[in-house]
């Protein structure tokens, strides 16, 4: 049975459910005031909101009661020692908390907002399981992308919930990893991580080394562990890999092929950029092919814009069954429908050749890179290559490789994918320049963090304090090795001046037009500020947010009953818009950014903005 299906209720909760969680739970509670230390002391210096939100969670009453008297009352509850075990297990997972929170809750009524830790608290009293989940997002944030492969419809979503819960296919994938890495590897998967249906992360725990160490009360055996994961969308139809070895690549992969009937294809790494993105958009406007050469019995009946520029940006789909569909497409960008400035608009294409009609969809990648997938199951190898070349003679695009993003709102999206990142080792060479002025315009900044962690791969605790080894770990180890990180802090405070300035400029362009008091309003505990302004007689205000609102937070703002843009910055698009009304429009920081110093632009984007709310 894997970790995130064994603790559903607290009553399940026990040492061992911390100790997997690399969670020191002994040394918090046998020190001496352990609960002065450990408890009193983080509750004082917890915000009200974040106390308030914390109590309703533990099914405290919060109603007439100040922040004094509900930490009283959360002091004398029998769970109150697991809140300083989660104050440990925070520490470096603040971004997959927001990860998973999100998506677990997105849709629910019932969130908490006020901070990360209470994030966490949420997720386990929800289900402590679910922190085993969150253990592997950040498992999965720490490591890069290795291995990327396509699959056939052969991996059903039956076949993955079963690999999810099923022993019998544990063993069978465990014993595909013994066999590929010379049968002298022992192997385990650990835990799976749901981040929907269709998607999941497994980590597998690797035997590493077995020894005797040192103890100060008797030498313990320690059987330490390195870890390694992988992926299955079901949509998109990708297997990812993260493994350092190509024995453990293929033993994954013979799994996959064996044991579960899938065909495999490794999709190519390198980031295409060599093609011209103004053709592209004439293909778009004009309808001329981006090589100059039409492909023969080539037909596109459908296709999928991922947004619009029709009010709400709502998502266009332009179809004919058995019809080329490009003249449409033509006519829809010259109506000022859609338009083309980022390869992500291009969520879904349809397309027919060789009496074969197969989808292509595109896939956001790190860096704000792209990919266009083909569903090749049930082709042949030349069939599929006559949709390959077709395509690029077509798109001058290559399918089933990253390709770099170089429209206007690519550069957006990668202004956004840094702010969302917390470490500078996550930045790639072809993001170090952006990186570097953001540091500049001090929207962003570094600081070198050092932390401890134990040299016991088993154990593998991480602490920022060096003295938590001077008596050794709970482990028995008594080696650490000290980890230099650099964390990159994005600074909220810079970020809203400079789209409150923004917005000023804008203001000062247009006629009947000028700024009123901002205001601050409290919902569920939580400080919002509103820019405010007045344009043709009519109210609108603008929120600044580093994260997805909750649909609590949205009904209060639509309540208000004024006109509100919300730009986001450093969030994950997944679920942004899944709760907003018309009286919402969101825009991300990366477009504000990108166009900053260019009024004539950023008058065109903000009109689009405010005419789609005055509609």
């Amino acid at each position: 049975m894997l970790l995130n299906q064994k603790y559903k209720t607290l009553a399940n909760v026990d040492n061992e459910y911390w100790d997997r969680l690399e969670v020191n739970h002994e040394k918090i509670t046998e020190a001496n005031n352990w609960e002065r230390l450990h408890i009193d002391v983080f509750l004082e210096k917890l915000k009200p909101e974040e106390i308030i939100d914390i109590a309703k969670i533990m099914g405290i009453k919060t109603e007439k009661k100040d922040k004094g008297q509900l930490v009283k009352e959360i002091r004398v509850d029998t769970n109150v020692r697991y809140l300083a075990f989660l104050r440990e297990f925070i520490l470096r997972k603040k971004k997959a908390i927001i990860k998973y929170y999100n998506r677990i809750f997105a849709r629910s009524k019932e969130r908490y907002d006020s901070s990360a830790f209470v994030q966490l608290t949420h997720l386990f009293y929800a289900a402590p399981s679910y922190l085993f989940e969150v253990f592997v997002v950040h498992e999965w944030m720490l490591k890069g992308t290795d291995y990327l492969y396509n699959f056939d419809g052969k991996f059903t979503q039956g076949k993955l919930n079963d690999l999810a819960i099923e022993d019998t296919y544990h063993k069978a994938l465990v014993n595909q990893l013994y066999q590929a890495t010379g049968k002298e590897i022992e192997y385990r998967i650990v835990a799976c991580c749901n981040l929907s249906d269709k998607e999941k992360i497994f980590l597998i725990h690797k035997l590493a080394k077995d020894s005797k160490k040192p103890d100060f009360d008797l030498p313990k055996r320690l059987k330490e562990v390195g870890k390694l994961l992988f992926s299955v969308n079901l949509d998109e139809k990708i297997l990812h890999i993260k493994a350092k070895t190509e024995g453990e690549k293929r033993g994954i992969r013979n799994y996959i092929e064996g044991d579960i009937g899938a065909s495999l294809r490794e999709i190519k790494q390198q980031v295409y950029e060599e093609y011209d993105e103004n053709k592209l958009e004439e293909l778009f406007s004009l309808g001329n092919s981006v090589t100059g050469k039409e492909p023969e019995d080539f037909v596109i009946n459908k296709i999928v814009f991922s947004n619009s520029l029709l009010s709400k940006s709502p998502q266009v789909i332009i179809q004919l069954p058995k019809s080329d569909i490009w003249p449409s497409v033509i006519d829809a960008v010259k109506l000022g429908v859609i338009k083309m400035d980022s390869l992500s608009n291009i969520s879904q294409l349809s397309i027919t050749t060789h009496n074969h009609t197969k989808s292509v969809r595109s896939i956001i990648l790190d860096e704000a890179n792209v990919m266009f997938k083909l569903d090749d199951s049930g082709l042949d190898e030349e069939v599929r290559q006559g949709f390959i070349t077709k395509f690029r003679q077509k798109f001058g695009l290559p399918l089933n490789q990253p390709i770099k993003n170089k429209f206007e709102k690519g550069y957006a999206d990668k202004i956004d994918y840094i702010l969302r990142l917390d470490s500078k080792e996550q930045i790639s060479s072809d993001l170090s320049d952006l990186l570097e002025e953001l540091k500049r315009n001090n929207l962003i900044k570094e600081e070198l963090i050092k932390l401890y962690k134990c040299s016991n791969y088993e154990c593998g605790r991480v602490t920022k304090d060096k003295s938590d080894f001077d008596e050794g770990c709970k482990c028995g180890n008594t080696e650490y090795h000290t980890i230099e990180n650099t964390e990159l802090i994005t600074d909220k405070k810079k970020i809203t001046s400079l789209v409150e300035g923004v917005f000023d400029k804008y203001i000062a362009m247009k006629h009947e037009c000028a700024a009123i008091n901002s205001s601050t309003i409290k919902i569920s505990g939580t400080q919002y500020n509103f820019k405010k302004f007045v344009y043709k007689k009519n109210p609108y205000q603008v929120l600044v947010s580093e994260k997805i609102l909750s649909k609590k937070v949205i009904e209060a703002i639509e309540r208000q009953l004024i006109p509100t843009i919300i730009i986001h910055f450093g969030v994950d698009k997944y679920n942004v818009n899944l709760t907003i009304p018309n009286t919402i429009q969101t825009l991300d920081f990366g477009i504000i950014y990108r166009y900053r110093d260019d009024n004539e632009k950023l008058e065109q984007i903000l009109d689009e903005v405010v005419d789609n709310l005055m509609t």
